[in-house]
């Protein structure tokens, strides 16, 4: 199998790429052809897209309701829905189960022989998403996972986040990351929003990237779903949003709702960190 790979450290880093690479499969792909409503890109259109993304992804109204959102999965959880966090305990990596039962001494501790630097984990998460999946299930899902990486770091975990689009079409595929957030910074609403959240990350810019190749050339003309499996490098990983769950989609149906988002992102984080 082929795949076509690219690693940008920002998001305003993709317009530049976008600018000094050939266009071969043009024709074949939808970035700049497909027609601007609010069912494929939320109605913003190719030109928008790069524009949002040479301001580092600057979306006012997708950073408000990222706020919104993150404010009321944390309420929901200080409600009691889900076990408190106590901050007061550090550690270097969380008993997960210690950590949703409530226990203050979750955290593993190092040696005292050991290094003080704290371990990075590595969150990617899949922008390519099912025509079906709505922006109110797009921005759950994305401030359910930017909760977690708050809990995480709480904790004295460094997270690092990426957004992948990780897509498969037959003998080929793509695996397109950006950096999103250092390990030693926070998450910025505006470019994690953008990234995360918008149809036209992956519909605009994404694709545009994918008509770079022109080994893509069949690729481009469905762009594929979401491959199987987990980004090499990627500790933790949440699939591409889709209409069922399978090895490269998890099914929409989670993020109806922001209590049902905030459920299944802990559900999948826990798994998958006891795998690590």
């Amino acid at each position: 199998m082929y795949t076509s790979k690219m690693t940008f450290n920002s998001i305003s880093e993709i317009p530049a790429a976008i600018g000094r690479l050939p266009h071969p499969n043009a024709m074949q792909g939808g970035s700049e052809n497909e027609g601007k409503s609010k069912s494929w890109d939320g109605g913003l259109g190719y030109k928008n897209a790069v524009k949002i993304a040479e301001q580092g992804g600057y979306w006012p109204e997708g950073t408000k309701a990222m706020q919104e959102a993150v404010l009321e999965i944390e309420s929901l959880k200080t409600e009691g829905r889900l076990p408190a966090i106590d901050t007061d305990v550090a550690g270097y990596l969380p008993d997960i189960d210690a950590f949703l039962a409530g226990d203050p001494c979750h955290m593993y501790t190092e040696d005292e022989d050991a290094s003080d630097s704290k371990p990075i984990i590595s969150i990617g998460v899949a922008v390519g998403r099912a025509g079906m999946v709505s922006q109110s299930e797009a921005v759950n899902r994305g401030a359910a996972i930017l909760s977690v990486i708050d809990d995480l770091e709480n904790q004295g975990v460094r997270v690092e986040l990426w957004a992948i689009w990780y897509n498969k079409d037959g003998a080929r595929g793509v695996d397109y990351r950006t950096l999103i957030k250092r390990a030693d910074e926070q998450w910025a609403p505006a470019s994690a929003a953008f990234a995360l959240c918008h149809a036209a990350f992956s519909r605009r810019l994404m694709f545009r990237l994918a008509e770079t190749d022109e080994k893509l050339q069949a690729f481009c003309r469905g762009m594929g779903s979401g491959a199987p499996g987990k980004p090499e490098g990627i500790d933790i990983f949440f699939k591409r949003a889709g209409g069922q769950t399978d090895a490269g989609n998890d099914n929409k149906r989670y993020y109806r709702t922001r209590e049902g988002a905030m459920n299944r992102i802990i559900e999948l984080t826990k798994h998958q960190l006891e795998e690590i």
